[in-house]
């Protein structure tokens, strides 16, 4: 949790010109496609979590959503892309925050990643590492045309959703 103070000048009518906003979490980059009109995330699975999530004009905010691991496991991983059309050639890569310090660059925090390919499904398994931290943190998934993905890409051609991902 974070808590951040604000000041509120100028304001006539408030009682109380000080007051706390507690946000859960950091704030991570953000990354999104530009348009699913020719593809998307029709839907991802991680273990026992699925999620149906079809186009969401370029990035799925899914952070209601829990997938609950444990560390040391391992899980079955299922990306299952939709074009508008013929298939195109997509890149696709998973992160997950193992450190929760807020962004997806530490090692080993990209779980999965497959190279350009049009296939129908997109199958493989991710490894929660026992030296995870615990608790609630973000897990990204994207799908990008052409090119392997970043994990704070912006402007791409595919999409990006974001899940909590709860380690114990």
């Amino acid at each position: 949790r974070h808590t951040r103070s604000f000041h509120v000048t100028g304001v006539q009518t408030c009682a109380l010109p000080i007051f706390s906003v507690t946000t859960l979490g950091p704030d991570y980059c953000f990354s999104y496609g530009t348009t699913t009109v020719r593809e998307y995330i029709n839907s991802f699975q991680l273990g026992t979590f699925s999620n149906p999530s079809g186009s969401n004009t370029g990035y799925g905010k899914f952070t209601g959503l829990t997938i609950n691991t444990v560390a040391g496991q391992t899980y079955s991983l299922t990306i299952t892309p939709a074009w508008n059309g013929s298939a195109r050639s997509e890149a696709y890569r998973v992160w997950i925050d193992l450190n929760q310090d807020g962004d997806f660059a530490d090692a080993g925090e990209q779980v999965f990643s497959q190279s350009k390919t049009t296939a129908l499904s997109i199958t493989g398994s991710i490894v929660i590492p026992s030296t995870a931290t615990k608790g609630a943190t973000r897990l990204r998934v994207t799908m990008k045309y052409s090119s392997s993905p970043g994990p704070c890409d912006v402007n791409i051609s595919g999409e990006v959703e974001d899940y909590t991902i709860s380690i114990q």
